[in-house]
């Protein structure tokens, strides 16, 4: 496996219990979780049909805006351990992982 998507999996695994933190005060529980993603998988087309247009569009961007928090912590917590664990290091592990921003896309 590529060293870098490594890291990447051992951060977000690390990263879990904020994740689940985070889902807590977002969802409120386990309930409020399933419910936006089921919110989510349904067409908005049905939900508009059946009159729950609103709580369909809450659901979702409470859902897209937990996913977005848990990426930008993910990528937060990474730039943290490349200006202190791995700066200055030149060892391998420094080198495989790509910057934050590449790895998302950005350039």
């Amino acid at each position: 496996m590529d060293p870098s998507v490594t890291y990447w999996v051992i951060l977000s695994l690390a990263m879990s219990p904020v994740y689940v933190l985070l889902g807590w005060g977002v969802f409120d529980d386990l309930s409020g979780f399933v419910e936006a993603l089921k919110y989510a998988i349904k067409p908005d087309l049905m939900s508009w049909m059946q009159g729950e247009w609103a709580e369909d569009w809450w659901a979702e961007m409470r859902l897209y805006a937990w996913v977005f928090a848990c990426a930008a912590l993910t990528v937060g917590a990474h730039l943290a351990l490349q200006k202190t664990v791995f700066a200055d290091k030149g060892d391998e592990t420094a080198r495989a992982v790509e910057p934050a921003w590449s790895a998302v896309g950005f350039c």
